[in-house]
């Protein structure tokens, strides 16, 4: 490859543009999780805690795919009482978007029944 001062220069995955898909567009999210996974110069991969990517499905709640995976996702929580639970999940609520108290509640409740029943 040729860079704009007509210098050689060689990138070892191919050109940038054809590094990453579609499905990673979201690459600006930052896991609060301390757990990396793989640690390059340029690149840290950190796995996000099960609490953390429940609280991301219920902020989203873009239909049943999302829904199904906070389902997944809490069947993989330990058991705890649904209030530490949601305590726990809480911690992990994105900023953006944001969402309304009572609505990240409701959705909470819902994912919590189809789990476990009604409490």
């Amino acid at each position: 490859m040729v860079d704009e001062v007509g210098q050689e220069f060689g990138l070892e995955h191919g050109p940038r543009d054809k590094w990453f898909n579609d499905s990673v567009s979201f690459i600006g999210l930052q896991s609060t999780s301390n757990t990396i996974v793989f640690n390059h110069s340029h690149l840290v991969l950190k796995a996000a805690d099960w609490h953390e990517m429940l609280a991301h499905k219920i902020t989203a709640f873009r239909g049943e795919r999302d829904i199904n995976d906070a389902i997944h996702f809490l069947k993989e929580i330990p058991s705890l009482s649904k209030q530490d639970v949601f305590a726990k999940v809480s911690k992990f609520r994105p900023f953006v978007p944001s969402i309304e108290d009572a609505k990240f509640q409701s959705r909470f409740d819902l994912i919590w029944e189809r789990v476990h029943g009604k409490s």
